[in-house]
Parts: structure tokens; C-alpha cells; sequence
């Protein structure tokens, strides 16, 4: 389930078909948290899946402030299981 105030980002990934795929979300600030959706579940802070034939993964991913005390920002990088990183933009709520 996603919630209505998480900053809300796209995140397409692409691989050899049929392999793993691991990823997972650092820098994230204290209070809030970071999920990848799919249609079906969101996993928190990390996600380990195969890849489908086609080679590509699309995921929601999410970045949701917890906490009333949080910082009312918070970025995040994302790394894949091999250490290629993304960076994702600091999302404003509060």
C-alpha cells in the first residue's frame, strides 16, 4: 500500500533478463522511509527480485516522513547489487 503524501518517483531499471536484481536505499534521513513498489507489495528500504525476460523492472519508489519530528527533507541513493548508484532528488513534506 502507498501512501497519499510520499513523494513519489518512477525508477525503471535495466538488465540481462532472468537475473537477480538487488537493490536498495541509503541516505535516507532519520524519520522518514524509503520503499519500492510494485503493483503487488512495497518492500522497505531494499528489494531483491529477477529481472523478467524483457530485461526491465519498473518500480514506484517511495520516500515517506514517518515522523512529526523529521526533518522535512529527505533524499535518498539507490544501489543496485553490483554498486552502480542513482541519486534521488530531496522530497519536501511537513
Amino acid at each position: 500500500m502507498t501512501s497519499g503524501t510520499a513523494a513519489k518517483y518512477r525508477l525503471e531499471v535495466t538488465g540481462r533478463p532472468n537475473t537477480p536484481l538487488r537493490l536498495r536505499a541509503d541516505k535516507v534521513s532519520v524519520g522518514w522511509l524509503a520503499a519500492f513498489c510494485t503493483p503487488r507489495l512495497c518492500s522497505p528500504q531494499r528489494i531483491e527480485v529477477e529481472l523478467p525476460a524483457s530485461g526491465i523492472a519498473v518500480f514506484q519508489f517511495e520516500l515517506i516522513r514517518e515522523s512529526e519530528s523529521a526533518s522535512k527533507r529527505s533524499g535518498a541513493t539507490i544501489t543496485d547489487g553490483n554498486g552502480a548508484t542513482v541519486s534521488v532528488p530531496a522530497a519536501d513534506r511537513g
